[in-house]
């Protein structure tokens, strides 16, 4: 859930928000005076199609508003700490996100 007030100037960021049957992404806009902050949860299920996750999240980035810093958060069903650099869907997607300035946080 998403609570927003006035309080915090958050906004619910529409055109990032996405549901199929491959990913799950929900953003909002975080404004602070003059500041700027996109703050996003995104889900990968385990059963969807790697590539057409990657393709989707693609143009989700894409549209991804220049000059706001951008924090996704999410359960993206990849084994970044014991991954196999064999596996091509876990090069893929690590390539998408650090082609795209996102650097890993991984917690366990």
């Amino acid at each position: 859930a998403v609570v927003s007030t006035q309080s915090t100037g958050a906004t619910l960021n529409d055109k990032l928000c996405v549901t199929s049957a491959n990913l799950e992404t929900l953003y909002i806009t975080v404004n602070q005076g003059n500041q700027k902050l996109n703050v996003g949860v995104v889900y990968r299920s385990p059963n969807g199609d790697s590539i057409e996750f990657d393709r989707e999240y693609s143009q989700i980035i894409s549209k991804f508003p220049k000059n706001v810093k951008t924090i996704t958060l999410g359960d993206f069903n990849y084994n970044m700490l014991n991954s196999n650099y064999q596996n091509k869907a876990i090069q893929n997607f690590e390539n998408l996100m650090l082609s795209n300035g996102f650097f890993p946080l991984i917690s366990c």
